[in-house]
């Protein structure tokens, strides 16, 4: 199989992929250059056929901050949350201006490095949401402001001034289920700030058992309200020694880049100990990631029906 783009479809991909930084980093502290465009192949992880992949190269002094996540800033690389917006904002773009669907075609990855100059610090924090709103980070009327002041949650987590966190889509799949089945025990996979397991409490689950690598003092105040319905375990997920409690539900937001370790690694370890596992999978535009994926979920044992919410894919795995 050979893929060939002529010079305007690189331009294309070009310009989009600076308008979506322009957009999402309007930060001055934060300096970047879309440096290249990679088109490039490689063996496919699920079949015998290669898979190729277009890598749109950005140099910047803040290379955690265009990631949008906490990231090990290392050169290896590294990708994160904003892939999501940038690399769906790149293919909204080229399936307009040439009506190629690239998601169909190619794997898209937002290959970040660092240039020279030295990168601010304090690129991620939490946010409460009566500061994101009074600084423009999102508006009330928003899917997501709409959802946090329904469940009372307190903190958006933020890079620079763009939101990183919770999703408004796993906020609606965990009320779906938890509604459904009233009185389920819940266990929140990476949970951060306790946002999810909140969810999962106002909307019927009995209890909810936070798992995270540093369980803080947000998850306890986003709880507080629940005595003797939670509990906080601090380990790390991936940690083959942990031994994970048995659930009716697992929900897993984890950093995007995590996502296939998630599907491939963890998935295989619940199948004993629970029924059902919601899982976001990232942007819906990536159909290339969302097979890859999707392919992991079915080999650990379980049916999987993924949904399009808010631009990300929600899979609901169900043990078969």
């Amino acid at each position: 199989m050979s893929i060939e783009f002529d010079q305007s479809v690189i331009e294309t991909v070009r310009r989009a992929g600076t308008r979506a930084l322009d957009w999402l980093i309007p930060s001055d502290d934060c300096r970047f250059e879309l440096t290249d465009i990679v088109l490039s192949a490689h063996p496919s992880p699920t079949s015998e056929s290669q898979e190729w992949m277009l890598s749109v190269r950005v140099a910047t002094n803040n290379r955690a901050l265009v990631l949008g996540q906490f990231a090990d800033l290392s050169p290896d690389g590294f990708r994160g949350f904003h892939d999501n917006y940038v690399i769906g904002f790149v293919h909204s773009a080229v399936l307009a201006e040439h009506g190629l669907e690239l998601g169909r075609l190619v794997q898209l990855q937002l290959d970040v490095h660092e240039s020279p100059s030295a990168r601010p610090s304090d690129a991620y924090r939490y946010l409460p949401l009566s500061e994101a709103l009074a600084r423009g980070a999102l508006t009330d009327a928003s899917p997501l402001a709409r959802r946090m002041r329904r469940y009372e949650l307190a903190h958006l987590l933020v890079a620079g001034y763009a939101v990183s966190g919770p999703s408004p889509g796993m906020i609606d799949a965990i009320e779906e289920f938890c509604r459904d089945h009233a009185g389920v025990t819940v266990i929140d996979a990476f949970s951060g700030t306790g946002s999810l397991a909140r969810v999962a409490l106002v909307a019927g689950a009995a209890r909810v058992s936070c798992v995270d690598q540093s369980v803080g003092h947000e998850a306890h105040g986003t709880l507080a309200d629940f005595p003797g319905r939670s509990e906080f375990l601090s380990a790390d997920a991936f940690d083959a020694s942990f031994e994970w409690p048995e659930a009716d539900l697992i929900v897993a937001d984890p950093f995007y880049d995590h996502t296939y370790l998630v599907t491939r690694n963890l998935l295989p370890r619940w199948r004993g100990s629970v029924s059902t596992v919601i899982v976001n999978l990232g942007p819906s535009s990536a159909m290339a990631w969302q097979e890859r994926n999707t392919c992991a979920i079915r080999e650990a044992g379980f049916s999987v029906e993924t949904r399009d919410a808010f631009g990300e894919a929600i899979a609901w795995c169900t043990v078969r």
